[in-house]
This record gives structure tokens, C-alpha cells and sequence, in this order.
């Protein structure tokens, strides 16, 4: 296991949050972006980051070690009374850090944001053939609620998307 720093990003990550994400979407299918989709301007992104940071029930957390990103979650609530309690999430790693722990420490201090604002729910999408990943996210507490049929298009083949919740005690 490495230790990377888990912390909010600034305004000043937008270049390096961009290119960990164009990575995430180069590395494997699991992503929603295909990799000539993401393509954010620097101000775009410095939106994209502040939006998150300054909504009450919205947060972005990156990964850093040596001074480079290797993974985020972004937690995006709504303002809507009827859906503000909860949050959904998006989450990468890139590749070479996969299994060290770099995502469950994303998953665990978002997860204690969470109670700490008073969410009573945490979900989130996958790939049913993301087996590593719903393995970590059954470990943590998440439980699938359902299948999304057809939801995605990789290649011409429509995949389905696992719908798995977490709700706070």
C-alpha cells in the first residue's frame, strides 16, 4: 500500500486534475468519457472545482503522491429538496495505483463527509464486469439496488450499469 495525500483540490489543480482525467479515460472502458470526450478549457475546469468545493452538499477530493494526481471522487449533490440528501459519485485511479488503497481512502472520507453534512444516501453506477471495483464498494458498505439495462455503449456493444447505494444509519 503507498500513501498518497487525500485532499480537496484548489483552483491552481485544474491543469493537473484535466490530465488525470483525459488519463482515466485512456487507461480503460470503465469511465464514462471516451478519451476525445474530455476535453474541458482550464476555466471550465477551475468551474468544475469550485462548483464542488462550494456546494453544501457537493464535494471533490484528488489523490496526490509526489506531487502528481492519481485519482478523484467527485460527490455531486442537488439543490433539489426532494434529492439533496443525497449524493452521487464519480470516481477514478489510474491504473498503476489500482488495489492500493488509493480508492478506498477517497470512498472512506467521503463516505465520513458524508455523515458529517447529514446525507442519508451515497450512490453511485459500475460495470458489472468491474468486479474489483464492486468488490470495494460492497466492502465499504454500498449494496446493489439494481441493473440499468442497455445503459452504455463501449465499442457498438451496449453494456448494462449496476446501480449500488449506500445509506447512512
Amino acid at each position: 500500500m503507498i500513501k498518497a495525500i487525500t485532499r480537496k483540490p484548489s483552483p491552481l489543480d485544474a491543469s493537473a486534475l484535466i490530465r488525470l482525467r483525459k488519463s482515466l479515460c485512456s487507461e480503460t472502458d470503465f469511465m464514462l468519457f471516451e478519451t476525445d470526450e474530455y476535453s474541458p478549457s482550464l476555466e471550465q475546469e477551475i468551474d468544475f472545482i469550485n462548483r464542488f468545493n462550494q456546494g453544501k452538499n457537493s464535494t471533490i477530493l484528488v489523490s496526490e503522491l509526489d506531487g502528481e494526481l492519481i485519482g478523484f471522487l467527485a460527490a455531486a449533490g442537488s439543490s433539489l429538496r426532494k434529492i439533496r440528501h443525497s449524493a452521487s459519485l464519480f470516481l477514478g485511479v489510474r491504473k498503476q495505483y489500482w488495489g492500493q488503497g488509493i480508492a478506498t481512502e477517497l470512498l472512506t472520507q467521503t463516505q465520513q463527509w458524508a455523515k458529517s453534512i447529514e446525507l442519508k444516501r451515497l450512490e453511485l453506477t459500475v460495470s458489472p464486469n468491474n468486479h474489483r471495483a464492486i468488490a470495494l464498494y460492497s466492502r465499504l458498505g454500498f449494496e446493489t439496488e439494481g441493473i440499468k439495462r442497455c445503459a452504455i455503449n463501449i465499442n457498438n456493444r451496449f453494456e448494462d450499469e449496476k446501480i449500488m447505494g449506500w445509506i447512512l444509519s
